[in-house]
């Protein structure tokens, strides 16, 4: 296998224009963090879910899909739990991989096979849990190295304040699908906002930071931190998978 290079960002909490939630400008953020990918010229960009700040608008999604598209960068978009699925495959012209409300897909990219999943609602269903499975097989029968992208991080992952409120609650049926092959899984996620690397007996979990702000790990209560942000940047080869996170200093309003 060639070595291939890509990017993560997630929790980008995009707000409407000309508002700064709690001081920060999530928008120009989002437009640093792209001018950095675009320099590290990735083979593809993951975008992880919750591309809006609070709820789903579909004006949020264009924005951000004019934005992508105008910096030729090749990319992929899942949904997380502050959008509607439904609405981000009508505006990112994916709405033949909605199934039930659910948007998942694979992509066959060089040696690897790219799984999308949709954990936007805390959960997935039996239908998709059961592709998820095929995906797996598939992926061994044709020699290609499974890569899993979801919002939620399939397990608690120690952000005490996540863990406790908003956990992914499909945890068990996830991991006795991974149990049934003698694999070790890479799984890409965001949604804690707490950029952390988290081993198990079945997985490695990449957890993003966020764009908008981080949130204190150590403490049951809410606490965010809004002097930096980031992105996570991949390396992928035969032998290993380096990860590492750009760290920046976030643009604040004063």
């Amino acid at each position: 296998m060639d070595k291939i290079r890509f990017c993560q960002i997630s929790d980008l909490h995009i707000p409407q224009k000309g508002d700064y939630p709690f001081s920060v400008d999530v928008r120009q953020n989002f437009k640093i963090a792209l001018k950095k990918i675009i320099n590290l010229a990735p083979d593809f960009l993951a975008v992880t879910g919750d591309i809006c700040r609070s709820e789903s608008e579909l004006n949020i999604y264009k924005w951000l899909k004019k934005e992508l598209e105008k910096s030729k960068q090749k990319y992929f978009i899942i949904s997380g739990n502050h959008d509607l699925s439904k609405d981000l495959a009508e505006v990112f012209k994916l709405k033949k991989f909605l199934k039930n409300n659910e948007l998942y897909f694979q992509k066959d990219f060089k040696n690897l096979n790219l799984i999308f999943l949709d954990s936007s609602v805390g959960t997935m269903s039996d239908t998709q849990l059961k592709w998820l499975k095929k995906q797996i097989e598939y992926s061994f029968s044709k020699n290609l190295k499974p890569l899993i992208f979801m919002h939620h991080p399939p397990i608690k992952t120690g952000v005490l304040f996540m863990d406790k409120t908003a956990p992914f609650r499909s945890s068990k049926e996830f991991e006795d699908i991974l149990k049934q092959f003698d694999y070790k899984f890479d799984i890409f996620c965001g949604h804690y906002h707490s950029d952390r690397i988290i081993t198990t007996e079945k997985m490695i979990i990449h957890q993003a930071p966020s764009l908008f702000f981080q949130i204190e790990g150590d403490i049951p209560e809410f606490n965010k931190k809004t002097e930096f942000v980031g992105f996570k940047i991949y390396e992928i080869d035969e032998q290993k998978l380096i990860d590492r996170t750009e760290i920046f200093k976030s643009n604040n309003i004063n």
